[in-house]
């Protein structure tokens, strides 16, 4: 299991901002959420040193953004500069990269300085020379912390960046140190997902043998065979070993056999290494293939999880009560989507907002404008639900006290 938590940096956290001003920042601003995540057991008034995993490829897209963002500002106590292109600019930036980045991925330490007022800060920036906040766009950057055996820090840009955070869990899904076990197996559970139909774009058909192939990702030539079980059988009696596992799958409208003839190593037609970049192009949000320290391969089962600070600011931050209900009912309760979908329905039905008119003795348009629970709960009280439609009084009543539960939720965040 790893967390990922996404902090988008404010205009005094920033070294580019995109107005003049005066500011002399040189830290980074955490919040507690963030702290939690990254370093949860410092204590208030101590300063520790931690360390990040950087990657060389996030500051050059960094470089290449903050170019076409310019003119930029810099700022200090007293004024201010404005950055614009030139070749002495971005070549001094790029040989700033390119002297930290002996490597692909470098450690960068830093210290965290937990205030005793409760604020936070990445501090004492410059390490090796290099300081992550000279590639700081205001308004335009994403940090994610992603929490695992180490705390990577990838760097994102864009013109609308969200702090949308997420828990990610990994669960064994296939597991064999036989590789073309492993494959039969994964691609059987594949197919139970989407009928692998993530895999059709990429199918190009030759005579009977199907290859499958994405230009500098992967090459799998005779993944499949388009046949039918007779051939097939005769197929397999050929030689010493099965060539085909006899399982049909239906892959562009045709019936086919997965091939048992698959490499770790070597140059073969299919190999390992093509299948697993296959599985990460196509069911990357999913899965993904690993082998483990016991050289067994395995598929592991992707899923991602928003924080509950998250939820609670994607609920509390619509402004159409109908959808900040339907989001309470999406992420805080387990309800199938038919009840949910019905839940939703009765709720706006002429007949709910007309009982309630008559109860409270107003002219609601929905139910939506009310946002005093206890209103609701006369209305639950009531006996009119019973005398409109007996039948109904029980949905009716539940749909109205999951209302209830919402507004509740809104008050207490």
């Amino acid at each position: 299991m790893y967390k990922e938590i996404v902090k988008c940096p404010k205009r005094q956290d920033c070294h580019y901002k995109l107005t003049p001003g005066t500011s002399n920042e040189t830290s980074i601003n955490i919040s507690n959420e963030v702290l939690r995540v990254i370093c949860p057991t410092v204590k208030p008034g101590s300063t520790t040193p931690i360390t990040f995993r950087l990657y060389k490829e996030d500051f050059i897209k960094a470089l290449c953004y903050i170019v076409t963002r310019l003119p930029l500002f810099t700022t200090n106590s007293r004024n201010n500069c404005r950055v614009d292109y030139t070749n002495e600019f971005f070549n001094s930036e790029l040989s700033r990269i390119n002297s930290f980045f002996q490597n692909d991925v470098e450690d960068y330490l830093v210290s965290l300085y937990y205030r005793e007022d409760g604020r936070i800060y990445l501090k004492d920036l410059t390490y090796h020379h290099f300081n992550i906040r000279k590639f700081l766009v205001e308004g335009n950057t994403s940090m994610h912390f992603i929490v695992g055996s180490n705390i990577n820090l990838r760097m994102q840009y864009s013109d609308s960046p969200t702090e949308d955070n997420h828990i990610v869990t990994e669960r064994l899904a296939v597991r064999d140190n036989i590789l073309k076990d492993f494959i039969y197996k994964a691609v059987y559970l594949l197919n139970k997902f989407d009928g692998l139909k993530a895999i059709e774009p990429y199918v190009n058909e030759i005579s009977e043998n199907i290859q499958i192939i994405c230009d500098n990702h992967f090459k799998l030539t005779g993944m499949f065979i388009a046949t039918t079980l007779r051939d097939l059988a005769a197929r397999n009696k050929y030689g010493e070993k099965q060539r085909w596992f006899e399982t049909p799958y239906t892959l562009c409208d045709k019936t086919v056999y997965l091939s048992t003839q698959w490499y770790g190593a070597g140059d073969y037609s299919l190999m390992y290494g093509d299948f697993s970049k296959l599985v990460e192009k196509c069911y990357g949000e999913r899965f993904k293939c690993k082998k483990n320290n016991d050289g067994e391969f395995e598929l592991l089962e992707i899923s991602t999880n928003l924080t509950s600070s998250t939820i609670e600011n994607k609920i509390i931050n619509l402004s159409n009560p109908r959808e900040a209900f339907k989001a309470y009912l999406d992420y805080q309760t387990n309800l199938s989507i038919r009840s949910k979908q019905n839940y939703l329905s009765i709720l706006e039905r002429d007949s709910i907002v007309g009982i309630c008119n008559t109860i409270l003795n107003m002219q609601l348009i929905s139910i939506y404008d009310i946002i005093d629970s206890e209103k609701l709960i006369n209305i639950i009280e009531s006996k009119l639900f019973v005398e409109f439609d007996n039948k109904a009084h029980h949905q009716y009543s539940c749909a109205i006290k999951y209302y209830i539960d919402f507004l509740c939720y809104n008050r207490k965040v």
